[in-house]
This record gives C-alpha cells, sequence and structure tokens, in this order.
C-alpha cells in the first residue's frame, strides 16, 4: 500500500496517479483505435463503460431538468463521482506529515527563546549583539567611507563572518527593535534557521530516496538536541547550517543535470556560508567533485569543457557572493588576517586561549564520535547516523553514484578538517548534522525494505521508531531548560535573599560574575573579588589566592568551566589543582551552601552530566555525585548519568553553579601549608 495516503483514499490516489501518467503518455486516442480496458499500476481495471458514464456525465452536467429531487439526486451522484473530494483527501494526506513534522520542530526551536531573562550568558552572542548594536548607516552617504576600513559599517571582528551581522543589523533597522530586544531576535533568526533547514533536508530526503526518507530525515533532524540548543542562541551556527544544506542541494542539481544555473546558485550559497563563517571552505571540494562527475560521466569533450566552464562560474558567483556579504574582509583585510591567525591559533590549541584548555589530552575525531554520541544526537540516532554514512560510503565508493558523491566530498573533507582541531567544540559538527540525520533516514528505509522482501514488514517502522522515540524523549527534555529559570539567575537570587550585604564574594575570571540581575537587585551590597586561576603559577599566584581566602566570606563557582578542567591538568597547575581539591572536601574552612542546577528533564527521566568526572575531586555532601552506576533512582526520578560533556554543551544555558561559605576563619600559614602540602 502506498504509505501516502490512508486506507480510505489509496484507491483513489491510484487511479489519480494512474489519470496523470496515462495523460502524460497517450494525450490523444487514433480514431477507430479498439477501445480496451487500461490497468493502473496497482491492477485496477478501468473499463471503457466506466469511461463512458464518466463523459455522459460531464455532457449532462449543465442540462436543466424540470424535476428539482432530479437535480439534487443528479448533483450528488456527480459529487459523489467527482475525483476532486478523492484529490483534497490524498493532498491532505500528503501534506501532513510532513507539516506535523515542522510544526514539532517549531515548537521545539521557538519554545523559551528568552531563557536566560536577557541577561546574555552566552559570550559569542554577547559579542555578536555588541557589533551590530555599533554598525551604522553613513550619513550622508558617502562612497570613499563606505569603501573604507574607517566606514561605520565596518564591523571590525572577523571571529564570524559578516553576513548574519548585516542581516541583524537590517532586521533590527526594518522592524526598530531596539538594542534591549535585538537578542530576541538574533535568537528568532536562529530558530528560523534551524525550522527552513529541516524542511530542506525534507526536500532532499524525497529527492534520494523517496517521501518516506525524506520524513524519517526531517523528523531526525527536527528533534536532534544539537540543533534545538543552537536554535536557541542568537550566534552564526543556525544560518551556517541552512546555507551549507542549500548548497549541496544545488550541488547535487549540479551533479545531475551540469547546468550553469545550478551551479551559480552553488556558488552563491559558497559564497554566502563563507561570509556567515570562514569554517564552510571544505565546500570547495564538494563543488569541484560535483563538477569533475558530471563532467567525466559520459566521456565527451564538450562535456568537459561545459564543466570547467561551470566550475569557473561557481568560483566566480562564490567570490563574488563573498565580496558583497563581507566586504570588509577585503577592504580591511589586514585586520581580518589578523582575526584569520587569531582563529588559526586557537584552533590548534593556543596556550594562552583558557576555554579550549578542556580538550588537552583529548583524541581527534573519537572526541567528536563520543560527543555526538551522548548529547548531540544521543545514542539511538548516532548509531544509526554512522552507520547510515558507513553504509553511504560503502555504496558510493562501490557504485559511484553521483549523488552520494557529492555528499561524500562534502562530509568527509569538512570532518577530516574540522575534526583535527585542537578545539573541539561540538557546535562545529553542526553542518554535518542534516547529513548524518539524512543517512540514519536512508539506511533505515533500505533495511525496511530489505525485510519487506523477507516477510517482516514490521522491521523497518519498529526500527524507524527505537531511533526516533529516544532522540524525541531527550529533545523534550532538553527544550525544558529553556522554561525553567535559569541556574544563574537562581543563584543571583539565592545570593540576594541569604548573604548578608558586605559580605565578601569570591568569584573567578573567565566565569559568569554572580550575582547577575536587574542592577537594583543587589547593587552595592557586597564586595567582589575576582580570582584568576589561569595565571602562571608561582608565588605571586599563592598570595594572591591566600589574601582572597582570608577575605572571602563566600566562594562562588558560577560554573563548572575551571573546577572540571584545571585539576585535570595538574602538572601545568598544581596550585588550582590543590585548592579546588581542599575547597571541595571542606579543608579550607568552607562549606557548601547551595548549589544551583537544570538538568534536561522529562517527567521522572533526568539525564545528568558529570563534571568531575575525570578530575579526581573529592564530591562535597549535598552536590549528588554519580552513584555507582549509569542509572540511580533518586527521590523518585530514574537518574540517567551520562559522564562529562564538553563544556559548551552547559556552561551557556544550564550550568551548574556552586557557592560555598565560609564556616571556619584559618590562620594565613595553615592555609599556606595545606595548599602547597597538597601540591
Amino acid at each position: 500500500m502506498d504509505v501516502d495516503c490512508p486506507m480510505a483514499v489509496e484507491a483513489g490516489c491510484r487511479l489519480r496517479r494512474a489519470g496523470r501518467r496515462s495523460a502524460k503518455r497517450t494525450p490523444g486516442r487514433r480514431p477507430g483505435a479498439r477501445e480496451g480496458p487500461q490497468r493502473t499500476p496497482a491492477g485496477a481495471a478501468v473499463l471503457p463503460s466506466q469511461r463512458r458514464r464518466a463523459l455522459t456525465r460531464e455532457r449532462t452536467r449543465d442540462t436543466p431538468s424540470n424535476s428539482a429531487p432530479a437535480r439534487g439526486k443528479r448533483r450528488w451522484a456527480d459529487a459523489e463521482d467527482s475525483p476532486r473530494p478523492v484529490a483534497s483527501l490524498c493532498g491532505l494526506a500528503r501534506a501532513l506529515p510532513p507539516v506535523a513534522v515542522l510544526l514539532v520542530a517549531a515548537i521545539l526551536r521557538f519554545s523559551g527563546l528568552n531563557w536566560d531573562s536577557g541577561l546574555l550568558f552566552h559570550p559569542d552572542e554577547r559579542r555578536i549583539l555588541m557589533v551590530v548594536s555599533g554598525l551604522r548607516w553613513p550619513k550622508p552617504w558617502d562612497w570613499s567611507v563606505v569603501l573604507s576600513p574607517r566606514s561605520p559599517l565596518n564591523p571590525r571582528f572577523f571571529a564570524y563572518g559578516s553576513l548574519p551581522l548585516y542581516i541583524l543589523h537590517a532586521l533590527g533597522a526594518l522592524l526598530g527593535s531596539g538594542g534591549e530586544r535585538l537578542y530576541l531576535m538574533a535568537r528568532a533568526l536562529s530558530a528560523a534557521a534551524s525550522l527552513a533547514t529541516v524542511a530542506v533536508l525534507y526536500r532532499i530526503g524525497v529527492r534520494l530516496g523517496g517521501r518516506t526518507a525524506g520524513l524519517l530525515a526531517a523528523a531526525f533532524l527536527s528533534v536532534s538536541a544539537l540543533t534545538v540548543q543552537l536554535a536557541h542562541f542568537g550566534t552564526v551556527d543556525s544560518l551556517l547550517v541552512l546555507l551549507c544544506t542549500l548548497a549541496v542541494w544545488a550541488l547535487l542539481d549540479v551533479v545531475q543535470t551540469g547546468s550553469l544555473r545550478a551551479g551559480a546558485t552553488a556558488g552563491t550559497l559558497v559564497g554566502l556560508a563563507l561570509a556567515t563563517k570562514t569554517s564552510a571552505l571544505p565546500l570547495a571540494a564538494a563543488v569541484w567533485i560535483a563538477w569533475t562527475v558530471w563532467a567525466v560521466r559520459a566521456h565527451p569533450l564538450p562535456r568537459l569543457w561545459r564543466g570547467m566552464a561551470g566550475l569557473a562560474v561557481s568560483a566566480g558567483t562564490a567570490a563574488a557572493a563573498f565580496a558583497l556579504a563581507m566586504p570588509y574582509a577585503l577592504i580591511d583585510w589586514f585586520r581580518f588576517a589578523v582575526a584569520m591567525a587569531q582563529e588559526g591559533a586557537m584552533a590548534e590549541g593556543s596556550p594562552t586561549v583558557p576555554y579550549v584548555l578542556q580538550y588537552a589530552g583529548t583524541v581527534p575525531y573519537l572526541y567528536q564520535v563520543g560527543e555526538l554520541a551522548r548529547w548531540a544526537l544521543g545514542l539511538p540516532l548516532a548509531v544509526a547516523a554512522l552507520a547510515g554514512m558507513a553504509w553511504l560510503t560503502w555504496r558510493g565508493m562501490r557504485y559511484r553514484r553521483p549523488a552520494d558523491l557529492v555528499i561524500l566530498a562534502w562530509v568527509w573533507p569538512y570532518f577530516l578538517t574540522v575534526g583535527a582541531f585542537h578545539a573541539k567544540f561540538v557546535r562545529y559538527m553542526a553542518p554535518l548534522v542534516p547529513w548524518l540525520c539524512l543517512t540514519a533516514a536512508l539506511l533505515v528505509v533500505r533495511t525496511g525494505e530489505w525485510a519487506r522482501e523477507r516477510g517482516m514488514r514490521w522491521l523497518g517502522s519498529s526500527l524507524a521508531a527505537a531511533v526516533l522515540a529516544p532522540t524525541l524523549v531527550f529533545a523534550l527534555a532538553l527544550t525544558g531548560i529553556y522554561l525553567r529559570p535559569h541556574p544563574w539567575v537562581e543563584a543571583s537570587r539565592w545570593i540576594c535573599r541569604e548573604v548578608p550585604a558586605g559580605s565578601t564574594l569570591l568569584i573567578e575570571t573567565w566565569d559568569q560574575p554572580l550575582p547577575a540581575g536587574p542592577p537594583e537587585a543587589c547593587a552595592g551590597r557586597y564586595e567582589v573579588m575576582s580570582l584568576d586561576l589561569y595565571a602562571t603559577e608561582g608565588n605571586a599566584k599563592l598570595e594572591a589566592l591566600l589574601d582572597a581566602l582570608e577575605r572571602a566570606d563566600y566562594v562562588i563557582l558560577a560554573s563548572q568551566r575551571q573546577y572540571a578542567t584545571l585539576p585535570r591538568l595538574a602538572e601545568r597547575y598544581p596550585l588550582a589543582a590543590a585548592y579546588y581539591r581542599l575547597l571541595l572536601d571542606g579543608r579550607l574552612g568552607f562549606r557548601l551552601a547551595q548549589v544551583t542546577s537544570s538538568y534536561p528533564r522529562l517527567g521522572p527521566l533526568v539525564f545528568v552530566d558529570e563534571p568531575l568526572a575525570g578530575t579526581g575531586l573529592p564530591c562535597p555532601p549535598g552536590l549528588g555525585c554519580r552513584a555507582a552506576g549509569p542509572v540511580s533512582l533518586e527521590g523518585g526520578r530514574l537518574v540517567l548519568h551520562l559522564g562529562r560533556a564538553d563544556e559548551s554543551y552547559s556552561v551557556y544555558d544550564h550550568p551548574r553553579a556552586l557557592i560555598f561559605s565560609k564556616q571556619a576563619e584559618l590562620p594565613r600559614e595553615e592555609l599556606r601549608a595545606l595548599l602547597l602540602a597538597d601540591t
């Protein structure tokens, strides 16, 4: 049975499709030709008598009738026999599944966009909004100013591309959104781009594997945790994923038809993707492979020349699109080159960048696969996706299918290039997620077809449900964190409520200062000290730490950014590692007073990451560290302990904040002896 239509309209769908096909093939019948029965692909005979009755109804439809009941009866019969209700039902049946998938995707992405109450806890988002707020249209318009580095349209910031900045600036000017609401517009733009990617992947899946594959690929992508999370951040990642997916879609047209228009479209999209983030550069390999595969498939010399022309068109339009969307990369080229050098140093693990220290000792490629399996996709979808990618790679290499080769020419160069970076932020894998979902869907559909041929009709749908259901559960659990108060907001409320005025708070550099919130909440009530544990080890750092411990009434660890990283680098940061060990086990005179967290949760099911895993730090009472196994029952809840997560997965939208209060005043020399003895 056709899976696109319900049983009630199946026959009508078949007849209408058969009629359309026969109309295309035999537009007219020779005079005197014998009229015989025709058969649809499903085997249902359409007899000549049925066609004659239909023609008779058409001739008599507008004939006046003297009998009102007869006229009503005829209209009822005409309506009953008309194909229009069947066509409407069939069209509705075909439209409902993709619409339902898009609706679920929209709910997951647009729910809770104001998750941090406008406090901008995501540092990249905060930086982007600062740059956008500084952009200005020249008044009066002067090309000599516009085309110079001193132009007010020059963002002077090239860690990310300029295209998202200009889009956001234009939307803000068009809709009149002030700076206080610009962050919501940025997040809505990110969510819309993520939703559009789901729709695009559906069309690609339909093209490559049929409607079932398209629906399944879109469903997998709609509930993938990484894309849901990135849709809630006003950053460039969701737009980058959309543009890369559109570019590969256009390249599928190139490899199929050799169309110069498709090549120009693909080139334009590649240029826009590069103007969003330069990490899209591996798309160039996909462009070259697409034109090469098309050109050499039939070997004629004219096709080879056309392929070279198409490659030139794609390259030219890519360069033009990049220049238009990111003009100051060329005009202010020196600043752009410096920014690219800094980004390259960060990607290679520059010791001066604290937030990449977490990747010390991690294994390239395997680390990213592990993060995809546990957090970005979830284990069921990750297993299906990796198996699907392996299968597609084998099929592409064996059968040289053009579409497979184009997809592989994008996925593998990107993964091999970006996966080798020392900085392994899980969001770097986001451009590959649509294609992982697609290969998972194609593999599930192919497995279902194989099983159906062997009488196991249930296997395909069971496999799809086994992948989709747990992935949806985790996506719903993750979405819940955006509907609850942010942990830093809760921690700030606790500080304002419980900490006496005049207390000294010790916070950490490179982390969120707490309390955070409206200025009037705790303004001027506390003395705040900042401790730099990333500083070079030595006597100066020890004395600064002793001063801080003597003066502090409360120690605030806003997130796991430092205490989950520095103890694992004890050879480089022995003093910092000793400080965290002594603080957590209470020997510095401080006791854990408050923990605020917001784990992904759905009903009684809780997904917990373990920042202390692999650090060797003790677990203070009240922290609720991992039980003996990966699953535990705590307070009537089923808690899944999934181990340590990439800090970029949790520190922005659901960090765990720890607040310690001083219980005993220790002499300075005793503190010194404790710290030195533990190093």
